[in-house]
């Protein structure tokens, strides 16, 4: 299998969508989902999408990396949000249920 990041054109003019990477690579999209975030969790190579697609920043383009980081680092703190508010309603649930138990 090769890399994904040989399937990405270089430049955001040229952004190829998961889509067309399912026609060009034969792979699920959820494959491709895997493997873009596997690239960026260990290569080099970042990927990109800023919404129109996926490409592979050049020099000139550090601005649009410096945007998806940020766009990154919003998601992750929206996703620690989510974790925090189900393990305190999951917390309460198990108080709640504990005290349940004790009036039975």
């Amino acid at each position: 299998m090769r890399n994904i990041a040989d399937y990405i054109p270089i430049g955001a003019s040229n952004p190829i969508s998961r889509r067309q990477l399912e026609k060009v690579t034969g792979f699920k999209d959820r494959d491709i989902r895997e493997s873009i975030a596997e690239n960026n969790a260990t290569s080099n190579i970042p990927i990109i999408n800023l919404g129109k697609g996926y490409f592979i920043p050049t020099p000139s383009e550090i601005e649009m990396l410096r945007d998806y980081l940020f766009i990154e680092i919003s998601r992750k703190k929206s996703i620690e949000n989510k974790i925090e508010n189900l393990s305190s309603i999951l917390h309460n649930l198990e108080d709640y249920l504990e005290e349940c138990e004790k009036v039975t």
